[in-house]
Order: structure tokens, then sequence, then C-alpha cells
């Protein structure tokens, strides 16, 4: 069970398959961190961001999101385009990073278009 910040995965993408994704930070109260989040069960961005800090360890909390969008991963690929409704567009080089830095390891080539399609 994780139990600090730290512990944190960065990027959390359960499956594969096409869903939405949200960005935010996260923070202990000294320390801040931005995430990844996606989730093929809910239907809304603010439905996976209401699910993912229902999880989160004592002590960290979650900030409103600064955008979400939809992202397609298969076992070559990982693709984040559009935006969401609730909290609009993601930020480009933010989800670029993060999503390099999670593909990097996994031999997965990363595509990142925020703002096009939905």
């Amino acid at each position: 069970m994780i139990k600090t910040l730290e512990e944190l995965a960065a990027v959390e993408l359960p499956t594969l398959g096409t869903y939405k994704f949200i960005v935010a930070k996260v923070s202990d109260g000294t320390n801040t961190k931005d995430v990844l989040v996606g989730s093929p069960k809910y239907g809304s961005h603010a439905d996976i961001a209401s699910a993912y800090k229902r999880n989160l360890p004592d002590g960290v909390q979650v900030g409103y999101p600064s955008g979400g969008g939809r992202i397609e991963v298969t076992d070559k690929t990982i693709y984040a385009y559009g935006y969401s409704i609730d909290y609009g567009k993601a930020p480009q080089e933010l989800v670029q990073k993060l999503l390099e830095d999670y593909a990097k390891n996994k031999n997965l080539e990363v595509k990142v278009e925020m703002g096009t399609g939905y």
C-alpha cells in the first residue's frame, strides 16, 4: 500500500485501450508532484479525479486538475490527445514529459497532440 507522496506513480495507466485521463498536482504540504491518471472505468474526467482522490495516502492532497484528454495505449504506443470538458486541455509539454518518462523503459513510442480531436 502506498503511504507517501514519493511512492505515488507519476503516471497511472491501468490497461491497454482508449480512455480518459487527467493531469493534476499532488502535495503532502511540503512537496508537490505532477501526476497523469487514466481510467477506463469512468465516463467523465471528474469521476477519474474523484476516484483518484479517494485512494491517496493520508496527508496527500490533489489540486484541481490542470487539464485532461484521452489516451490510447497499445503494446507499442501511447497517444495522448483531445481535452476535458470538465478541466480543459492538459498542458502539452507536461503530458509529453510525464509519458516519455513512463515509456522509456517500456519501449513505447509516445505521441502527444493535446487539443486535437476529442
